[in-house]
């Protein structure tokens, strides 16, 4: 579920569209006594800043991410303990920093 968007910016010289985003993800474990979903665990992305570019190219535009950040990470609800938080923002940052160029390379492919 989509909380919120703020500081939406937009910048000519180089491009750059971006924004702050909240963000709040269920997470769902089947239950195998009962086989029903039960929440598992309930995290909010807080203050996550995402920048794109847009390259125009014969009329066609085009998208390249610039920087996906997560600033924190709350706990809402776990049903087996506490969830760690810090060591999971780290993780969740440094594999989006590494996914960005391969992202990016399927993006040149889909134009809009």
């Amino acid at each position: 579920m989509l909380n919120s968007i703020d500081n939406v910016h937009v910048q000519e010289l180089n491009s750059e569209q971006g924004a702050q985003f909240t963000i709040t993800t269920n997470f769902w474990a089947n239950n195998t006594a009962t086989n029903v979903p039960e929440l598992a665990a309930s995290l909010s992305f807080k203050d996550t800043e995402f920048s794109f570019s847009v390259i125009v190219n014969n009329m066609t535009l085009a998208m390249q991410l610039v920087k996906v950040n997560v600033d924190k990470i709350t706990e809402n609800y776990c049903s087996w303990g506490k969830i760690h938080t810090v060591p999971d923002k780290i993780a969740i940052n440094n594999a989006i920093r590494a996914l960005i160029p391969t992202i990016n390379k399927k993006l040149e492919g889909v134009l809009v």
